[in-house]
């Protein structure tokens, strides 16, 4: 019931559409590049606190809301972190934190750019999502509120059910088992709407277009296959044939 629940909620708050999608390379590395500084400044202000100062990238506008969505899903309310953590009593909390932020990160670069080169979203998003495969090892762990008042781990509210809220739930256990794939679930629906031109009517690489075959048991193919055989008898004989 859990996982229907986290699979509704993200129907629900899918990300704006842009007017155009992103469709080329150039477009996939904007994403790339912004995705990950967002990601970023959020760890270090994680580390260090909110008035650290960090370096972005504005993200492409065929990527509408993409990246921004993205960032809010890996972080929760710590999209920025509203102070420093105490590292030493919340290391596995921060190392959990910054896995999401990875798997969030690299699913959203990775998946697009393979988009862009071809892939089905079916193979691109197996391969763009091994890093939130790595989510369970990293998060045994269970919520907790630092002493500045940040929740670690947390993330945006349509993965509650995996990654419980304090307050006003008391504080448990991220469940390993739903969330990478809630993630997936939700990721690869923004990802795709944000790419869906580029993945529509593009012909596999590597696949040759379709030749027609003439069926020997119809009144066409017999006459295909009669033109064949007479053409065959004039060439034997040196004679030119007008196709």
């Amino acid at each position: 019931m859990r996982s229907v629940s986290i699979v509704l909620m993200g129907i629900v708050m899918l990300p704006a559409l842009a007017g155009a999608q992103c469709t080329t390379k150039t477009d996939a590395s904007a994403v790339q590049k912004s995705v990950k500084l967002a990601a970023s400044c959020n760890y270090k202000k994680l580390l260090k606190g909110p008035a650290i100062t960090c370096k972005t990238s504005p993200a492409p506008a065929c990527s509408g809301t993409l990246v921004g969505d993205a960032i809010a899903l890996a972080w929760g309310a710590n999209n920025p972190p509203a102070a420093a953590v105490n590292r030493s009593v919340l290391r596995d909390q921060i190392s959990c934190q910054k896995q999401i932020s990875k798997g969030v990160v690299d699913f959203v670069a990775k998946k697009l750019k393979y988009l862009v080169q071809g892939l089905s979203p079916a193979d691109a998003a197996l391969k763009a999502r091994r890093s939130i495969d790595k989510i369970p090892s990293k998060c045994l762990v269970i919520v907790t509120k630092d002493v500045s008042g940040v929740v670690l781990p947390d993330v945006g509210p349509q993965l509650d059910a995996a990654v419980p809220p304090i307050p006003p739930l008391p504080a448990r256990p991220v469940d390993t088992t739903t969330l990478p794939d809630a993630l997936v679930t939700l990721l690869e629906t923004w990802v795709d709407r944000v790419a869906a031109a580029a993945t529509q009517h593009r012909p596999h690489p590597h696949r040759r277009p379709a030749l027609r075959h003439h069926r020997p048991d119809t009144l066409e193919g017999r006459c295909h296959a009669s033109h064949a055989h007479g053409a065959e008898r004039y060439r034997r004989q040196g004679r030119l044939v007008q196709e």
